[in-house]
Formats: structure tokens, C-alpha cells, sequence
């Protein structure tokens, strides 16, 4: 029974997270920065045309939707600092964005990409009031519940027109038990009758925390929700989803978007290049110096918050990789024709032993079949879809590079739930997934048991070479994790970003990197070209030394050929005939032949290396 129980409360955790965790965990809880009074309003329609959000104030910050085309989004957002932080939910799913006003326009950044719409400005002289810019809101879906901001005892977090989300402090409830059956009849009060109660859940540990779900009656309809409470010290609270019987997944999402941040105390914790924000309990730190490319978060106890970390992924097959082998391919061809060339060379150092011989050409090293294993900076794997693939494929390459590294690995214990996503209506071929997971970290010979609750997107970036991953994650200590996770969940919940600072850090960096690469590949073709010089330079003088040395040995063998012959050509300049005379008197005949014709240049030696 206790086991049962721990299964239940960890998927009521999970299912409490799945609300804001479906990508980066964002919901509609951030709190209002200080002096929210100087905050810009955001109430009204923006549009550019092919996308616009309509937002109006609510009792948690903002609510509207955005629409696309035919498709409509609900969101709920919230004002910190000059920033609108918020969600909008698309078949369940919940995804993250961020406005801010530039310019007199709002910037609308969502899933990497940004959108600049005009706020509609409707004509006072128009009999129809027209926007100038205006995509106008549809009217509200028909639900069973008002806008109120009570709700009989209760007040109101969050509101659709198919469910609220309630609060209340309970009196007189010392325990779990008694503060559920107290918010069973409080809702008994605003009800058709006392709601019937469910299945219960509670905290195995503590029987402090828990929750039951009901259903019942109002105004006539059929209605269900969950009852969450928790009770310490004498004092307890209670929070309600409602909803009607057929709300929609959206407006679920939008319910428990609503409910309360765990009470902590939080410090904001700004990033130096005023690239955004996060706000950290005591003793949670974080390393990085700027939002731009994700933020990690390091607990006092080895609690790990991951907000947004993305990374490229190359494809097995990806154009590298084949430039590689192509490479490998042809420093083989040079290699046999080096082979050829050395084998000629020790021919001829055997008839001249006094030849000097080049050092053995070297053989090529084939590279590794697996190109994680032969360019372990560079994590190669084909393409996820699903939270099903991560697991199945990225998950055990990503584990043989930490196990390369040597500085520690994690590997998955078991998959308590995985639960599919929707993929983000802004970014085309775009997928997503939430996993809840028992891993392992190994450090040296220790093994920490931890608890991990992982929401992951993948796009492709380009077809048969790259994709994109970005990751969210909560991960606490196996034995901690259900006291950590509300409090991993309020950090995640608290980034807030400065969309203009992002983009020109994002643009800096990309221009480092892209010089960075531009610098190594002329240094990469440098170092080719002055390689294929050296070489030519060596070929030739090798070439130099054999025809010296070809030469010397042809002069010498016709010098002894013609002393054991004794005789030597003479030349007659005038009528191109020659005559042999004695090798040993060639130079006084010569004389005598050049005497008696008066003509000193007339008759010429000609060795017989000249004319072999």
C-alpha cells in the first residue's frame, strides 16, 4: 500500500508539472515584478497580419489567444518588469513565450522565432470602430461559469469559461483528512449539493500533502476536478480545479496554469549582460553569465534545474561525416602512389648505395566507423520524434560520451511515464515529449540515485544533416525529489527575458563561431597547400639527385668503354665527317689536323659520352 501510494503521488506530481513542462516549463504563475505600476499595458489586439494576440487584464495577469489562420490558442501570461512572460496551450500542450514593447510594437518571441505586430488603433469616426490593424477577438466560447473573482468561500486563481481555478485557508483542519472534507463542503456551499469524492492520494512520508478528486452538479451541469491540500503547523490551505464535464484539454491546461507557486523565498537573481532573469531559493545557484542559450541551476543537495538548454545534433550520415571517409579514401590513393614511388627509390639504393632515401611514407588511419567514437566533441544521432526516441537513441550515445569523458555518467533506471506532446504550431516539423525517470548518477565509484522530470522538443534544421534538441529538466535526489520538485518548479516558472539583449548575444556568438570556423578552414587549406608544396619540392629534388646521379654513372660507364677501346671520335666542322684516331694521341692528332688546315676550330674531339 505504501508502494501504491508513492506511484500515485509521483504522478500527481507529474501531472501537476505537465501543465508548464511540456516544453520549458513556463506557466502563467510568475509573479508580478516590483513597482508593477510603471509595468506597460498589454491589453488590446497586435497583429502583423498572419498572426494576432488578443489579450485583456485577468485576476493572474492576462488572458486571450492568439490566432493563426484558423487555429486558436489560448494564453495566459504575466507582467515582470517590462516584460509579458506567459503560455499559450495547443492540444494540451503548454509552450512559452515572451513580449515586450520595442519601438511602440510588441515583439512576440516564441520556440526561437519572433514576431513584430502593430496594436490595432480603432478609428473614432468609423461607425464600425475598425482597427487599423486589427484581427478582432472571436467571442468567448459558451461555458457554465462566470468571470467572478469569488467564488462562495473560495478565491478565484484562474477562470475559462468551462472551469475555475479556487483557493482557500482552511480553519480548524489539523489534518489532511479533515482539510479535504472541509473544501468538499465548502464547494457544497456554490454547488448543486456536496460534491461525491473519488480516489484519494497522499504524501507516503508526511500525510501532509494530498489531494481527492469529485464530481458533482452545477447549475444543472455535470462538473469533476481535484482537490489539493497540504496542512503543516496548524494551518492548512486548499486549492480546486474545477471544471465542466466537457472542457477542453485547453481549458484544463489553462486551470492548472493557474494554481499557486509553492510558497519560497525566492531572490532575483539578474544575469550581468541583462539578458533576463531567475529567481533562486537560498543556497540554488546558477553558473551562467547570460540567459541566451539556456540556463543550469545547481541545488545545495545535487538538485539540477535545466531551463531551455539546446543543442545540435548531427546525423550519422551527414555531410561530415561523408567528407570524412572521402578524405580517408583518397590519403589511401596518395599513400599506394607514395608506396610506388619509395619501392622505386630502394631499387635504385641498391645500385648506389650512397643515395640518401626518404623516410617510409606513413599509412593512413582509417577513421572509426562510429563517428561518436571519432570526433567525440560532436554528438552524431539520427533524428527523434518522440520522447520514445530520446530514450531509445540519444539517451545511450549520450551516456558513451560521458563515459568518454571521464568525468561521470547518468543512466535511466527505469521509465516511470512518458506522455507525447504537441509540437509547437511556430516551428515547422517540430515534436515534443515529457518522460518521468528514475536514473543514476556514477561519479568515480559513487552512484546517486536520482528522480527526473524531462520535457524535451526536437526540429529539424537540416534535412539529412542536423537537428535541434532543447531540454528542460528538474532532477533531484531520489529520497528529496517530492520536496524539491515544487520548489524546481517555482525556478523554472520565474525566468524572465530581455528578448533584445538574447538576440544580440545569440548574433555575437554566432558571429564568433562562424569566424572561428572561417579562420581554421583557411588554416585547414594552408596547411594542405603547403603540405602538397613540400611534397613537390621533395619529388623534385629527389628527381634532381637521381638524374645527377643517372648521369654521373652514364659518363663514367662511356669514359670506361671508350678507354678500353682506345679510340676517339674527330669531328670534322666542314664536312660533318668524322674519323677514329688513337684515344691516348687525340689531342696532338686533333692539333695537327687544325696545323695543316689553318683553321684552329676545324676538327673537334667528341667523347663517347656525347654521342651514347
Amino acid at each position: 500500500m505504501q508502494h501504491q501510494a508513492k506511484s500515485r503521488r509521483r504522478f500527481f506530481l507529474l501531472g501537476v508539472a505537465l501543465f508548464g513542462l511540456t516544453f520549458c516549463l513556463f506557466n502563467a504563475r510568475l509573479a508580478m515584478a516590483d513597482g508593477a505600476a510603471s509595468a506597460p499595458a498589454f491589453s488590446g489586439s497586435f497583429s502583423d497580419n498572419q498572426l494576432t494576440l488578443t489579450l485583456s487584464e485577468s485576476p493572474a495577469g492576462y488572458s486571450g489567444v492568439i490566432v493563426k489562420g484558423d487555429n486558436r490558442f489560448p494564453v495566459t501570461a504575466s507582467v515582470k518588469g517590462q516584460t509579458l512572460n506567459g503560455t499559450f496551450q495547443a492540444s494540451g500542450a503548454a509552450f512559452p513565450f515572451t513580449a515586450s514593447f520595442a519601438d511602440g510594437r510588441l515583439v512576440l518571441a516564441t520556440g526561437g522565432k519572433t514576431h513584430t505586430l502593430v496594436k490595432a488603433v480603432q478609428n473614432p469616426l468609423s461607425r464600425t470602430g475598425q482597427g487599423l490593424a486589427h484581427a478582432p477577438p472571436a467571442a468567448a466560447a459558451p461555458g457554465i461559469f462566470d468571470d467572478a473573482q469569488t467564488f462562495g468561500d473560495f478565491a478565484v486563481l484562474g477562470s475559462t469559461p468551462g472551469g475555475k481555478t479556487l483557493f482557500m485557508q482552511l480553519k480548524d483542519a489539523p489534518t489532511l483528512e479533515s482539510a479535504l472534507t472541509q473544501t468538499a463542503d465548502a464547494l457544497g456551499k456554490v454547488l448543486d449539493a456536496k460534491p461525491a469524492l473519488g480516489n484519494a492520494f497522499a504524501d507516503a512520508k508526511t500525510k501532509e500533502k494530498g489531494g481527492v478528486s469529485f464530481t458533482g452538479k452545477y447549475k444543472g451541469h455535470d462538473v469533476r476536478g481535484v482537490i489539493f491540500s497540504g496542512v503543516a503547523k496548524g494551518t492548512a490551505s486548499a486549492t480546486v480545479i474545477i471544471a465542466a464535464a466537457d472542457a477542453t484539454k485547453d481549458d484544463v491546461a489553462a486551470l492548472y496554469a493557474a494554481m499557486p507557486a509553492p510558497p519560497a523565498k525566492m531572490t532575483t537573481h539578474k544575469f550581468p549582460d541583462g539578458s533576463g532573469s531567475i529567481d533562486l531559493p537560498e543556497g540554488w545557484t546558477t553558473p551562467d553569465q547570460t540567459a541566451a542559450f539556456g540556463i543550469g541551476v545547481i541545488g545545495p543537495a545535487g538538485q539540477r534545474v535545466i531551463w531551455n538548454a539546446s543543442r545540435t545534433i548531427m546525423d550519422p550520415n551527414c555531410g561530415m561525416v561523408r567528407t570524412g571517409r572521402q578524405a580517408y579514401q583518397l590519403q589511401v590513393q596518395n599513400y599506394h602512389f607514395a608506396v610506388n614511388r619509395y619501392q622505386q627509390l630502394l631499387a635504385f639504393r641498391q645500385r648506389n648505395p650512397n643515395f640518401p632515401l626518404p623516410p617510409a611514407p606513413t599509412p593512413p588511419v582509417e577513421p572509426n566507423a562510429d563517428p561518436n567514437i571519432q570526433m567525440p566533441g560532436i554528438i552524431f544521432c539520427r533524428e527523434c520524434n518522440s520522447e520514445e526516441d530520446i530514450i531509445k537513441y540519444f539517451n545511450p550515445i549520450l551516456e558513451q560520451k560521458q563515459r568518454m569523458g571521464g568525468k561521470g555518467y547518468s543512466t535511466i533506471d527505469k521509465v516511470f511515464a512518458v506522455f507525447p506532446g504537441e509540437p509547437n504550431p511556430f516551428i515547422a516539423g517540430s515534436h515534443s515529449g515529457t518522460a518521468y525517470l528514475a536514473i543514476t548518477d556514477h561519479i568515480g565509484d559513487d552512484a546517486h540515485r536520482m528522480r527526473a522530470v524531462t520535457s524535451t522538443m526536437t526540429s529539424p534544421l537540416i534535412k539529412g544533416e542536423s537537428w535541434e534538441m532543447s531540454t528542460c529538466t528538474m532532477r533531484a535526489p531520489d529520497e528529496t525529489f517530492d520536496k524539491d520538485f515544487p520548489v524546481m518548479s517555482a525556478i523554472m516558472n520565474s525566468v524572465t527575458l530581455n528578448m533584445d539583449v538574447v538576440n544580440q548575444v545569440q548574433s555575437r556568438q554566432g558571429n564568433a563561431i562562424r569566424k572561428i570556423f572561417a579562420d581554421k578552414f583557411k588554416v585547414m587549406i594552408k596547411a594542405g597547400q603547403d603540405f602538397q608544396d613540400q611534397q613537390a619540392r621533395q619529388f623534385a629534388s629527389h628527381e634532381q639527385q637521381i638524374a645527377a646521379q643517372e648521369q654521373a654513372r652514364h659518363d663514367s660507364n662511356s669514359d670506361f668503354i671508350e678507354y678500353i677501346g682506345g679510340v676517339r671520335k674527330v669531328l670534322d666542322t666542314h664536312t660533318g665527317k668524322t674519323v677514329d684516331v688513337d684515344l691516348f694521341h687525340s689531342d696532338a692528332i686533333t692539333d695537327g689536323l687544325n696545323g695543316l688546315s689553318n683553321d684552329p676550330h676545324q676538327f673537334v674531339q667528341i667523347p663517347l659520352r656525347y654521342l651514347r
